[in-house]
């Protein structure tokens, strides 16, 4: 299967679907629609141009790994954080090295597309034993910006609001000290 936007149909919960279990939930975000970010720097550029910036907002990155046991794993940090995957892996426990999930694995374990890694994917990569980390400096931060399972669209929570949807999942993320 080859993984693009073309199959956004083909997730096993759809972004509209991520969206109205967060509403049900009754977590009020903010909500934007843009070109597909593949990467941060793209973000970037869009929110230079578009979002207001605000210090309380965490803008992250996230990273869909697996280890020599096929072990899957997802990291979400601050989008500035430099990441030394051999010092992670030691951190987090990994069965020897990590490297990056093929796009078929990450649609596999996490349900999105490539560009489309957020932590808003453990809805699936709970069912499917993802183990989940979470940088602690992102509890910092009031907000957090992620995208709702597709990368033509951000949203900007509370950090609260976000946890209350792990909650309601029974998600439990390991928080990081990098």
């Amino acid at each position: 299967m080859e993984l693009s936007s073309n199959h956004i149909n083909d997730l096993p919960v759809s972004s509209d679907e991520i969206l109205k279990k967060i509403n049900k939930l009754d977590i009020k975000f903010d909500y934007y629609e843009h070109p597909p970010f593949k990467t941060v720097k793209d973000s970037k550029i869009f929110r230079k141009k578009t979002i207001a910036h605000d210090k309380g907002d965490a803008h992250i990155k996230n990273l869909f790994l697996r280890d020599k046991r096929k072990n899957c794993y997802l990291l979400v940090f601050l989008e500035d954080t430099k990441v030394d995957l051999k010092i992670i892996a030691s951190i987090i426990k990994s069965d020897g090295n990590l490297s990056f999930g093929s796009p078929t694995r990450l649609f596999e374990s996490l349900g999105v597309m490539p560009g489309a890694v957020t932590p808003l994917s453990m809805i699936t990569g709970i069912k499917k034993n993802v183990n989940f980390f979470i940088e602690k400096k992102i509890l910092k931060y009031d907000r957090i910006f992620m995208h709702p399972l597709d990368n033509r669209k951000t949203i900007r929570m509370n950090i609260t609001d976000l946890e209350k949807f792990f909650d309601s999942y029974e998600c439990k993320p390991i928080y990081l000290e990098i």
